[in-house]
Formats: structure tokens, C-alpha cells, sequence
């Protein structure tokens, strides 16, 4: 694939005047990846992927202080330039702490992530972005105390095939009930955060719209981001290699009859809701008894932890070696201070 943003389009004057941060958010395995690789190739701005950088550094903001004081917002720089997130998952270019510091507009941890999303926008030609991370749609209040005018798009997937896929995968819920209650409780959290964004600025789309109307979907995508429609002409000629069109209901050969159940009993009326078709009419749907719900949750974590590759558990352990380090400064820091005013 190509970059084919029209050469009019990337220099509008009103694009930076009108441009807002936007996110990609929904359950993972929702088709949130090829979204985001379909928004870099055929718009004018660039993808970013810092998978949980942002609210990782939001939650550890009490431990820097004023960031007004120069050296403490030149120790949050540094500390988000050297994340495992920063160089190895957004995999940001190497700038110097003191050379970002100097482009912000305003000394906010807002403006801070806005310049390492367009540090990495510049490596790619594009002076605009756009940032995925899935479970970002559970903290949209916290997104919007950063960036109010953001925009959010939320994309879903029938929630069967999602299981069906984390099954398959390394790490991630391994039954039925588990899978289904955590995804029901994704898709209405990031539903209701979506009301608290700015009016027109929350976009819903299904992963199996994408793949059965390919060009209305990004044509719809288009003019939620203010973009030039003309666009979707490339997009529509690639769309059939880009896109595994047959990638649906997959749960009807994956899963057994009972995981499908247990998935409908906790999220069957979010299913509908969606659209989505389901095995078990609504009066069937009751979700397991307490010791029953127990035992599953029981086995899914016990499967999880066999199957869950050792890759996972070692970036966990850096981002939590990361903020403990982070805490312990800023406790040893406050305690010098504290101690030079007793003695002055």
C-alpha cells in the first residue's frame, strides 16, 4: 500500500486550526489494528501505537510535581523517552529531553504526548496524528480531562469471534463467561464514555461493516475526521487485498456450544444491541450462579497463566520496575526537601 493522500488535501491551510486529537478504542482483537494501518496509509496523518503510555504516565503525574519548574518537566521528558512504551512500541525516534522540552506551546503533560505523537508523525512525513490503544475507551474521562476537544472512535466486533480469536492467542480470557463479561463490560463503558465527548465528535463503527462495505465505512470515516472525500477512491481499489472479507462469524466453527452460551448469558442483549444475531433468546440468558461464575473465573486464570507467553510478563515487569523507580525519586526527593526546610 501506497500513501495516497492528495497533495491539496496535506496542505490545507485550516488543517492544524481544525485538527483534533483523535483515538481508536474498542475491545482488542476488534480489528483496531488494521483500522489504524488503513488511516495511516490513505489519509494524511500518521498512526501512533503507544499502548498504554499515555495513561501510564497520566496515573504517575503526582510523582513529578509542578511540571511549571523546569527540571521536573524535564524529568517526565526523560522518563517517557526512555519507556519501554516510547522505543519499543510506539517506537519514537531519538530526541533529547531538553530539545522537546523547547517545543512546547505550554508546559502541560497534554502538550508533552501531543509533541512525542508529532515527533513520530515528522519520521513519517505527516504533521498530524492519530493514536490506538484499545482499552483507552474504559478511561475517555481522562482522555477528554487531557484533550477536551478530542475525538474517539469506537470500533466494535461481534463479541464471539473476539473470543474466539483470544483463544488463540498467547494471553487473554480463556472461557466463555470470562470473555463475554469483560467484553460486555467493555463495549457499554466506552458507550457511555462516548457521551461525554464533545457533540459530533464519537464515531461507532462495527469491524464487519468494514469488511462488507469497505467504501462507505471509510467514506463515513472521512467525513467524521474532516477529511477529503476523494480519498476513498484509492482505499476502494485496494480494499479486497487489504481486507479478509470472509473473517465473520467465525464463533459457529471455534467455539463449542457452551462457550457460545456462557458468552450469550452475560452479553447476549449487547450482542443485539449491536446487531449482532444470537443462539439464546432472551428469556434463556441467566448469567451463572455465584459458585459457578467462581469456578470459571477460576479456570480461565488458570489456563491463562499456562498459556500467557513469558514476552508478556516481562514487559509488564519493566513498566512496573518504571514507575517504581519513578515513585521512590519522588519520595527520596520530597524527603531532601523536606529535610532542608527543617534545618533552614
Amino acid at each position: 500500500m501506497q500513501v495516497t493522500a492528495t497533495r491539496n488535501v496535506c496542505e490545507r491551510d485550516t488543517t492544524k486550526e481544525t485538527w483534533a486529537p483523535c483515538f481508536i478504542v474498542g475491545h482488542t482483537r476488534s480489528g483496531l489494528t488494521i483500522l489504524l494501518k488503513i488511516l495511516a496509509e490513505y489519509t494524511p496523518i500518521a498512526g501512533c501505537r503507544d499502548q498504554g503510555m499515555l495513561m501510564r504516565f497520566k496515573d504517575l503525574l503526582p510523582f513529578y510535581g509542578d511540571l511549571n519548574v523546569s527540571n521536573n518537566m524535564l524529568r517526565l521528558i526523560s522518563d517517557i523517552l526512555n519507556s519501554y512504551e516510547y522505543k519499543n512500541l510506539l517506537r519514537g525516534p531519538e530526541i533529547g529531553a531538553k530539545e522537546l522540552c523547547d517545543r512546547l506551546p505550554a508546559m502541560t503533560f497534554a502538550e508533552v504526548m501531543n509533541q512525542v505523537y508529532l515527533v513520530k508523525a515528522a519520521t513519517l512525513g505527516k504533521d498530524q496524528w492519530i493514536e490506538k490503544t484499545p482499552y483507552y475507551g474504559l478511561r475517555i474521562p481522562d482522555l477528554l480531562e487531557l484533550f477536551p476537544n478530542a475525538r474517539v472512535i469506537h470500533m466494535s466486533r461481534d463479541g464471539r469471534d473476539v473470543a474466539a480469536s483470544v483463544f488463540r492467542s498467547k494471553h487473554g480470557r480463556k472461557n466463555g463467561y470470562v470473555a463475554g463479561l469483560y467484553w460486555n463490560n467493555h463495549i457499554l463503558a466506552t458507550r457511555r464514555g462516548g457521551t461525554l465527548v464533545r457533540p459530533g465528535n464519537f464515531h461507532e463503527l462495527r469491524y464487519e461493516d468494514l469488511l462488507g462495505d469497505p467504501e462507505g465505512t471509510f467514506s463515513d470515516l472521512l467525513t467524521f475526521l474532516g477529511m477529503d472525500p476523494s480519498l476513498v477512491e484509492a482505499w476502494s481499489k485496494d480494499a479486497d487485498s487489504v481486507l479478509k472479507r470472509n473473517n465473520t462469524n467465525k464463533w459457529k466453527t471455534q467455539l463449542s456450544s457452551r462457550d457460545v452460551q456462557l458468552f450469550e448469558r452475560v452479553a447476549g442483549d449487547t450482542l443485539e444491541l449491536y446487531g449482532y444475531e444470537t443462539t439464546l433468546p432472551p428469556g434463556s440468558r441467566m448469567p451463572p450462579g455465584r459458585l459457578e461464575a467462581r469456578w470459571l473465573r477460576i479456570h480461565s486464570t488458570c489456563k491463562q497463566a499456562v498459556t500467557t507467553s513469558g514476552e508478556y510478563y516481562r514487559r509488564r515487569l519493566v513498566r512496573q520496575l518504571q514507575a517504581s523507580r519513578i515513585r521512590i525519586w519522588s519520595l527520596l526527593w520530597r524527603e531532601k526537601k523536606s529535610s532542608k526546610a527543617s534545618i533552614s
